[in-house]
């Protein structure tokens, strides 16, 4: 748990744009021959991979601000927090854009081999 909070309010939107993307490829599983929702699950992925890269920076920010107003003696305790946010938030999403990316393309192949299978035989001529 200590890997989530280090990531401050970023890794909080990560996980909620990640849990979105996943619903909603968990949710074109289920709904393979009413809706394509295939372009939503790409934009889901780069927003989730996008707020990964928004707290990379405001780990940097808040890091470098921190060592800005550090007594000289104390420079590295700040630098450290901003570093510690900054890479746990953007490994965090990253993974979640990952796994995203992998729902989606199974949901890509299914919708696919579906219609293929429902078309027919290879041979088949339609009349």
């Amino acid at each position: 748990m200590q890997f989530f909070f280090q990531g401050g309010i970023p890794m909080v939107l990560a996980l909620a744009a990640g849990l979105l993307g996943l619903a909603i490829g968990l949710g074109q599983l289920v709904l393979l021959r009413r809706f394509d929702l295939t372009p939503l699950i790409a934009c889901s992925t780069l927003a989730t991979a996008l707020v990964g890269l928004l707290g990379f920076c405001y780990g940097l920010y808040s890091g470098l601000q921190g060592v800005v107003h550090a007594d000289p003696s104390s420079l590295a305790m700040p630098l450290a927090r901003g570093l510690a946010m900054a890479l746990n938030s953007l490994t965090f999403a990253l993974l979640l854009a990952g796994l995203q990316a992998l729902v989606g393309g199974v949901v890509v192949t299914v919708r696919q081999l579906r219609s293929i299978r429902s078309s027919g035989p290879i041979g088949e001529v339609a009349r």
